[in-house]
């Protein structure tokens, strides 16, 4: 399988089977993008700052295994149920169940995951209610910070 599409652009699956497949490759990758997504995540945090936002949110599906919890006030773990996240990765993205299960493998398990938060949002139901459940959390952040006079 070519790493390149005809199109030029990275295919994603062909990456994936071989990093999932292989540890000490999927540390080389993360090896070089995690430093250039730690320079980008750096400007925007800056700029955030210069622009005196309350808040700035890193969504990012390793946080823990690559350390940037500790940049973080708040870790926030958005726990969806195995039926759930597995019927939504088969529909939108075609995976199998061993596929979904492969991926989770290469991550920290989802308990020391829910352990290491500070706060968890149950996404069990549909997006509308996923987004009143992280709007509540965000606003109580908010309520947080402004309170303590810092940042969220």
């Amino acid at each position: 399988m070519d790493l390149l599409g005809a199109d030029g652009r990275i295919n994603r699956a062909a990456v994936a089977a071989i990093i999932f497949a292989d540890p000490a490759q999927r540390t080389r990758l993360e090896s070089l993008i995690h430093p250039l997504i730690g320079q980008r995540r750096a400007a925007e945090l800056a700029e955030a700052a210069a622009r005196g936002a309350p808040m700035f949110v890193i969504d990012a599906p390793l946080l823990l295994e690559a350390g940037l919890d500790r940049e973080c006030q708040e870790v926030i773990y958005v726990d969806t149920p195995r039926a759930q996240r597995l019927a939504r990765v088969s529909q939108t993205r075609g995976w199998t169940e061993a596929e979904l299960d492969r991926r989770e493998k290469a991550q920290w398990p989802l308990e020391a995951k829910r352990a290491k938060a500070t706060r968890v949002i149950v996404n069990d139901g549909d997006d509308a209610a996923l987004g009143q459940r992280v709007a509540s959390v965000v606003h109580q952040m908010l309520e947080h910070a402004r309170h303590n006079a810092g940042p969220a």
